[in-house]
């Protein structure tokens, strides 16, 4: 079983065009921490992901400094359930946005 998904460099590229994100290739997946955030985790979109899968659409989750989950919660619950153990991430190194 495959446990990385490399995300297209298009996305990779989105992400490293601005100074206040950096780019990190296949990222241990236990180390990203999960708080709760403004959205809640939606089963019926994980599994409408999981059953639509397309490499070419799957794009880094976004981290804080601090490696705490600011954005891609659905995307980090189907790499879970794909059982993958790294995924590509874009750390936001502005404070501005730091998760809470």
């Amino acid at each position: 079983m495959k446990n990385y998904i490399p995300t297209q460099k298009h996305w990779k590229d989105m992400f490293a065009q601005y100074s206040f994100y950096t780019v990190l290739e296949k990222f241990p997946i236990q180390q990203i921490k999960r708080k709760k955030l403004r959205n809640d985790t939606n089963l019926n979109d994980v599994l409408y992901m999981l059953t639509h899968f397309d490499k070419d659409a799957w794009m880094p989750v976004t981290l804080d400094k601090e490696y705490c989950l600011v954005d891609g919660q659905h995307r980090l619950a189907v790499a879970d359930q794909m059982r993958l153990e790294y995924v590509d991430v874009a750390i936001l190194l502005d404070d501005r946005y730091k998760s809470s």
